[in-house]
């Protein structure tokens, strides 16, 4: 198998190769907030929230979910067979968007509650971008390449930093969006330019039948994880779309706002070892199932551990703190704070063990949860649409906190199916 094993230090460093990356990638755009949420509106970042959202949603779907298989196979071939697969299925996927937005643009922008069209065409142009970024980056995830993936992501934040500026002093009404998209392209030269250089002989090699064979193989992905991602992605966004159309565009972009600056560490340290722990259980489920529980106590703790300073601090100084560093306009946003980081420190303590769930043998078990969370959140939420603001969020976060800990049975049972296997 191409995929050699880390020793924990090495499992350490991986994780502190990628949260170096991600936290320059992040702290960038935080860091320039201050300015930007004075050269645009709360009802401008709304939009953003939007696109975000959007894209995220669709993006989890374009690939089929064949890119989470590249870490998999013992052959080198049908690892780039599958990165070809992703590859062309959200080509294909994005043009199919675009097509649907030229012809119906007027009714998604009835449907999004948001004036003009102009972003409309952004998003499959996102969403490709998006997957491709995904798919190589699992690819250099296979080879434990965790530099590129820093790099990549420190290009973004720069990449996304400079447009959106730029963007703003020029007057671009969608320059936060515009900055986005710019962003996830940086990202993805800074991945392609990599693997183009060193794999050039193997993708030539790669046959059409090899692309058939291994995406019967990994046929799991797209019959089963295609369900879930959808339910799990719109689930996660679903309370952007339910401010956006129940409440306004100002709502809207005080709570991206507010729970981009939340999920920082989330950014920071759970996104970079999600993505490094995956790789290490892919390994572990062959040579060390019984070490896979004690390891996903560990983090767990210490996750949960690092929330508990940031819940104090800004459960009780949200407010001032927001009307400082955003301005006053985003005094509601600083509201919305002391609310939302208690569902933030649950997503964060359990979302990165989450990767026991994206293994082959146990996406059904995922899926299971996916769609629990997709109907309660979902049915919870538009309930207390016609409530106040404040008591939507309280209910928002109740429902966070009970289902993920759900979630976190779910992944225990996870690590016992595969001992078991």
């Amino acid at each position: 198998m191409t995929v050699i094993t880390k020793s924990t230090s090495g499992f350490k460093g991986s994780v502190l190769t990628l949260m170096t990356g991600a936290a320059i990638a992040q702290v960038m755009p935080i860091a320039v907030s201050p300015i930007l949420t004075r050269l645009y509106s709360p009802a401008d970042f709304g939009t953003l929230t939007l696109f975000i959202s959007t894209i995220g949603v669709l993006a989890s779907i374009s690939t089929l979910r064949y890119e989470l298989a590249i870490v998999q196979p013992d052959e080198e071939p049908d690892a780039v067979a599958l990165l070809l697969l992703s590859l062309l299925i959200s080509a294909s996927i994005s043009i199919l968007i675009m097509l649907l937005i030229m012809m119906f643009s007027d009714r998604f922008s009835e449907l999004f509650a948001v004036k003009g069209e102009a972003w409309l065409y952004c998003i499959p142009i996102g969403v490709f971008g998006s997957c491709a970024v995904q798919a190589i980056g699992y690819w250099h995830t296979r080879h434990q390449r965790f530099k590129y993936l820093s790099q990549s992501k420190i290009a973004q934040g720069i990449g996304t930093t400079v447009i959106q500026l730029g963007a703003a002093l020029s007057h671009l009404g969608t320059g936060l969006i515009l900055g986005y998209v710019g962003g996830i392209f940086i990202s993805l030269y800074a991945l392609y330019r990599k693997i183009i250089i060193e794999k050039n002989e193997i993708i030539r090699s790669i046959s059409i039948s090899s692309v058939r064979k291994n995406a019967l193989n990994y046929s799991n992905f797209p019959k089963y994880s295609v369900f879930g991602a959808l339910a799990d992605n719109l689930s996660l966004q679903m309370p952007v779309f339910m401010l956006t159309k129940f409440f306004d565009a100002h709502v809207t972009g005080s709570f991206g706002l507010t729970f981009r600056v939340l999920n920082l560490p989330l950014f920071l340290i759970a996104a970079s070892l999600s993505q490094v722990l995956y790789q290490r259980l892919a390994v572990m489920q062959h040579t060390a199932p019984d070490a896979v529980p004690k390891l996903i106590i560990k983090i767990f703790i210490i996750l949960l551990s690092l929330m508990m300073p940031i819940i104090g601090i800004i459960s009780l100084f949200g407010e001032p703190l927001f009307v400082f560093f955003f301005g006053e306009a985003w005094r509601f946003a600083g509201n919305m704070a002391g609310i939302l980081i208690f569902a933030v420190a649950i997503r964060f303590a359990v979302n990165p063990l989450s990767s026991v769930l994206a293994l082959n043998q146990n996406v059904r078990l995922g899926v299971i949860w996916q769609s629990i969370y997709f109907l309660t959140i979902t049915s919870t939420l538009y309930l207390f649409s016609n409530t106040s603001i404040n008591t939507f969020l309280k209910v928002f976060v109740a429902h966070e906190i009970i289902l993920y800990i759900l979630y976190l049975y779910f992944i225990f049972l996870g690590t016992k199916l595969r001992k078991r296997g």
